[in-house]
């Protein structure tokens, strides 16, 4: 929604992406420090004109505007961390947890006990288990099995060409499943 403030020439612009049930029905912590995050409306400086926000990609007819403008969404905002993280980000996230709890007890009913461990790959090449999704090249998942040796699954991070420009984790339970068993 694009609404132009008549008395100052600045386009306020409201939207909103992600499942809204997954971010409304769901409880939601961070990745880095495990602390709850709360919903709070996230606002781009009026005062910077519309090229100068380099973290927003304007694909809509915004960017023909002139003026200065205000975009604002709602965000997972992290107290603990100070740090604001998109609807898709941290709800594609969740789903990876959830597919590696759905993958854990696949395997237990067959006999087999394995961990699943998120981890990040950064642009160096080292694995570490928090970082900043900017300075990482891939979410990886850390398998462990006692009569195994541990196993590295990437997970690329893709990050949409949507407004805000969140990042997205893709996994599909049969890729990893069969990873696994390989």
């Amino acid at each position: 929604m694009k609404l132009m403030h008549p008395n100052t020439n600045i386009v306020c612009t409201h939207y909103f992406w992600g499942n809204p049930f997954k971010i409304k029905f769901r409880k939601h912590y961070c990745y880095k420090c495990g602390r709850r995050l709360i919903i709070v409306d996230h606002r781009q400086d009026e005062n910077q004109p519309y090229n100068a926000t380099p973290e927003y990609d304007f694909i809509t007819p915004v960017t023909e505007l002139t003026h200065f403008n205000k975009f604002d969404h709602d965000v997972f905002y992290c107290p603990g961390c100070d740090e604001y993280t998109e609807f898709i980000t941290q709800t594609s996230m969740e789903d990876i947890e959830i597919i590696a709890k759905k993958v854990i007890k696949y395997f237990k009913k067959r006999g087999r006990t394995i961990n699943i461990q998120r981890c990040f790959e950064t642009k160096e090449g080292k694995i570490v288990k928090v970082c900043d999704l900017k300075d990482a090249k891939n979410m990886c998942l850390l398998i462990e099995e006692d009569e195994r040796d541990s196993m590295l699954f990437p997970i690329p991070i893709i990050q949409l060409k949507e407004l805000a420009k969140p990042y997205e984790f893709q996994l599909n339970k049969k890729d990893l499943i069969q990873f696994i068993e390989t």
